[in-house]
Formats: C-alpha cells, structure tokens, sequence
C-alpha cells in the first residue's frame, strides 16, 4: 500500500456502549474493554447482565459470574466473521487483520488522500465469499464493504472518530450493517475515555477464572 496505518502495539483501556438493531428491535449493552497487544482482548459486559469475554490466541473464552459458568470456543483464529470488538482493533492494522483470515491484496488505486484497496478471500471459500473492498482516507481505514462473489454488497463496516496515540490509531466509533434475506442488521459501537499503556481496573487487569468454574467446550461453526 502507498501507506500504512501502525501496528496496534500498545495497551488500550476503554470503556464502551454497544447496540444492535434489527426489525426495529434495539437492544443496548455497556462495560469495559481492555487490549493487550499480542496476548488478549478483555471485555467485562456490565449492563444489561454481568459477562466477561476474553479472547487469548485463537480461543474465546465466555464467562458468567452469577452462574459460575462459561463457555470456551477453540479455533476462531482465521475466521472472517470477527467480532465488532476484533474489528476495532484490527483498524490500526495495515491490512486491517485480512491477511490472518487469509485474504490476499489484489489491487489498491490512490486518489489525492484516498486509497480504495480491494482484498480477495481465499480460494477455498470464493464461491461464497468476494471481495472485501476498504477504503483509507490518509491512514485512516474509513469503511470496509464485503461483497459476494457476483459482485452485491453484503456488509458493509463504517470506522469514524479516531484518536492517535504515538502512531496508533483507535476508532472511537464502528458500525457495522449486514444484509441479508431476512432484513438488515446494524451493530454499533462507541468508546469514551479511551486511554493507552495505562492500568486498566483492577478486575480488569487480574481477571481469572475461579477454581471451582464449570466451562463447557464449542467447537466454532461457521
């Protein structure tokens, strides 16, 4: 590419609010997230119900403290469909995580201060899946939009309101709508108080699992 955006190498700690909306149904939840580079994403829910989410390599683990229980889901690494949460942070990155999914860059074209890059999924899946085409204004990723293979939009992720730290770039906003025969879905997320290398809550920072936990195991479908 003719630029890149920094490599997420720095810690995060924000607090979010995240909604989803379908069929005129709404639903808000908020909490915390905590980003280590290269080790985990920590996200404790807070309203509307206690939950913590921590995705470490390729596994996420779900946790429910009223319950004492959690679920763990193994091999998500690859898998195209990230949560908004990884979107977030894949936004500081050059290719925006595509590579780790294995998409390859096809083509980038570049216009006064924006760059349309246009990545194909892999092989295995192109009868299914098309093309992912981004969009850059400077260094900033400002949309992603998935298409099918003939070429129609399927989703499309809108990024907005960045903050810059030593390189770093963090959106404090990314939507994200998914069409479909069954009507369209839009997730939004938004942070406030986003900081970098600093503590995050104790909570946060000391998560573990208590001894006596009942995890079940889920293997991820697609």
């Amino acid at each position: 590419m003719p630029f890149a955006c920094a490599q997420a190498g720095h810690r995060v700690y924000s607090s979010f609010e995240y909604v989803t909306a379908r069929d005129g149904d709404t639903q808000t939840s908020s909490g915390a997230l905590l980003y280590r580079p290269d080790t985990s994403l920590t996200i404790h829910v807070t309203s509307p119900l206690d939950q913590w989410m921590v995705f470490a390599g390729d596994t996420l683990l779900i946790y429910y403290p009223e319950e004492n229980t959690g679920l763990k889901i193994p091999s998500l690494q690859g898998k195209v469909s990230l949560p908004i949460f990884q979107l977030v942070i894949n936004a500081g990155k050059e290719d925006l995580g595509l590579s780790a999914a294995g998409f390859e860059l096809q083509e980038s074209q570049m216009s006064g201060d924006t760059l349309v890059a246009v990545w194909q999924p892999p092989a295995a899946t192109r009868k299914v899946l098309g093309n992912f085409k981004a969009t850059f204004v400077r260094d900033s990723v400002v949309s992603v939009v998935g298409l099918t293979p003939d070429g129609r939009e399927t989703s499309r992720q809108e990024f907005s309101d960045y903050v810059r730290y030593e390189g770093q770039l963090f959106p404090r906003s990314v939507t994200v709508t998914q069409y479909g025969g069954e009507g369209e879905t839009k997730e939004t997320i938004r942070f406030a108080g986003v900081v970098f290398d600093a503590e995050a809550a104790a909570d946060m920072e000391r998560f573990s699992l208590p001894p006596d936990v009942v995890i079940t195991i889920v293997p991820w479908q697609d």
